[in-house]
């Protein structure tokens, strides 16, 4: 086979019927509409310190009768912001022995920790996996050697890939890396009183109270699905997303309304949004994506201080949508130990690293081995503190 490999500087480059064919996943985030939304809206540009490279790779000379083999989101990053696996160690310690860290290359999707995939090979080409991971492998290092890039990042990788077929990446000599997040596992409720009668007696009663001293506060929600959400109420999410991550963060987060407007649009079947009302008042909103087996809580944002709202909003708001609509998984977010106690289980995340220099290579790797070693640890830990009845427990929790 005659492949031939590239890197383009927008998605826009890439019909969006070939690429979402490639990538073969209903996942949202790794869809021509959601990164093209990105990019279209600025929020992921040279400028934002996103610099968009993806990996394209067709059988036959680039053309109209070039078939599209494999892709990869790729960018070239001057810094590790929205990534949520971080390295800011790496490359504090890069600095204090004057050794450059930036640029980096990542494979991610952009402000989003949610697993998907990678490297994505063409259903017909799956046979050739291997063979065309060895060729991804070698672009992608020669494109950090003309770039001068310290390191190859793949964050979110989905479970089995670079150890099963079709790879992500030749398997060596890649690092390996966990995190752990907290999802929610769905054992087919019938309702949320359903769920939460498989809890421990004081673990239900405090949720039951935590949910009736929002309803105290004579607060109401809707779920309006993405066709649905009007001009209006997307600019009055914006104003909540913005003037609360400005009180959190110390800015107005990383996405604007052209994302928001476009990603409601062109991905409106895979979208709602929970909104909060006190006095026929919109106080808060929460923004969701799904698939056919997962519910992705993403962002968020409120005008004024509620008991417990952002609970009820963000976490039993989906799990009440989960229920309704038979959907497996609710990945809430990155980090959060406060949802185990809500019935939200340890499960690790995994990445994939490259890096160039020899010396932080080998420091890194024994890093990243006692790194996984404490996740295993914490894992464990973790689930021996979940709020289920004993005879509920066991080995529930599965990949998303």
């Amino acid at each position: 086979m005659n492949f031939t490999l590239s890197f383009v500087s927008a998605i826009a480059q890439i019909p969006a019927s070939q690429w979402d064919e490639v990538v073969a996943s209903d996942n949202p985030f790794v869809k021509h509409a959601y990164l093209n939304a990105l990019e279209q809206s600025a929020c992921v540009c040279s400028r934002t310190g996103w610099q968009v490279s993806h990996l394209v790779m067709q059988n036959g000379e680039p053309g109209d009768d070039a078939v599209l083999v494999a892709v990869m989101p790729l960018y070239v990053k001057h810094h590790s912001f929205g990534e949520y696996i971080f390295d800011w160690s790496w490359a504090k310690a890069y600095q204090e022995h004057g050794v450059q860290y930036y640029p980096k290359l990542l494979s991610a999707i952009p402000f989003t920790p949610v697993t998907g995939p990678r490297l994505a090979i063409h259903r017909n080409y799956q046979g050739q996996a291997a063979q065309i991971a060895k060729h991804c492998d070698q672009a992608l290092i020669s494109l950090a050697e003309s770039i001068n890039a310290s390191n190859v990042q793949c964050l979110f990788i989905e479970p089995g890939d670079g150890d099963k077929n079709p790879p992500l990446i030749s398997p060596s000599p890649w690092l390996k890396r966990s995190d752990v997040q907290f999802h929610w596992f769905n054992q087919n409720y019938a309702s949320f009183d359903d769920f939460l009668s498989r809890l421990s007696s004081r673990k239900r009663k405090s949720i039951k109270k935590e949910r009736l001293k929002v309803v105290e506060q004579d607060i109401t929600f809707e779920h309006v699905a993405g066709s649905e959400i009007s001009e209006h109420l997307w600019q009055t999410f914006l104003s909540l997303y913005q003037s609360t991550y400005l009180k959190r963060s110390g800015h107005e987060g990383y996405l604007n309304h052209d994302f928001f407007h476009r990603v409601g649009k062109d991905l409106a079947s895979q979208v709602f949004m929970v909104v909060a009302k006190h006095q026929q008042q919109v106080v808060a909103a929460a923004l969701f994506f799904h698939d056919a087996n997962n519910l992705y809580g993403r962002y968020w944002g409120c005008s004024a201080q509620f008991e417990l709202l952002h609970f009820e909003t963000c976490y039993y708001q989906g799990i009440d949508y989960c229920i309704a609509h038979k959907l497996k998984c609710f990945n809430a977010g990155a980090q959060g130990e406060h949802k185990v106690q809500r019935g939200f289980e340890p499960v690790l995340m995994h990445a994939r690293y490259l890096i160039f220099h020899d010396q932080f290579n080998q420091a890194i790797a024994n890093f990243l081995t006692q790194e996984s070693e404490h996740h295993q640890v914490y894992q464990s830990q973790i689930r021996k503190r979940l709020p289920f009845k004993q005879d509920e427990l066991g080995d529930k929790a599965a990949d998303c």
